[in-house]
């Protein structure tokens, strides 16, 4: 299951946000993927899966989720953390920021990846 991490206020009205901690269980993985799928290919989408699927994989990975009133996650980013490196290196990575068409303009991915790099 997942580790669900408390977001303080956004100060964007009728916006909340919610950090997520992997391992994300399946049906939660599909819904953040959701809103990927608007603007990515399911290529991409399939690597995401593969790569969270990977019990040899030793990176941490949070995603940071935007909903709307009504639930649905509507802007995201992910951030994840090499942990493969030689001892004492890391690699952190940050990407997959969306934000669904009607959702823009709003300053909801920014606000995604500021929480992301808090």
């Amino acid at each position: 299951s997942y580790k669900k991490l408390t977001v303080a206020s956004s100060g964007i009205s009728g916006y909340s946000f919610e950090a997520l901690r992997t391992p994300v269980s399946a049906p939660l993985l599909e819904e953040v993927l959701g809103c990927l799928s608007a603007e990515m290919g399911e290529p991409w989408l399939q690597d995401i899966r593969i790569r969270l699927a990977d019990p040899a994989d030793k990176s941490a990975n949070l995603f940071l989720v935007c909903r709307d009133s009504s639930g649905e996650i509507v802007s995201n980013t992910w951030i994840g953390w090499d942990g493969g490196q030689p001892p004492g290196e890391r690699i952190g990575l940050l990407g997959h920021v969306v934000t669904l068409l009607p959702h823009r303009r709003k300053g909801l991915a920014t606000r995604v990846v500021e929480l992301a790099m808090e």
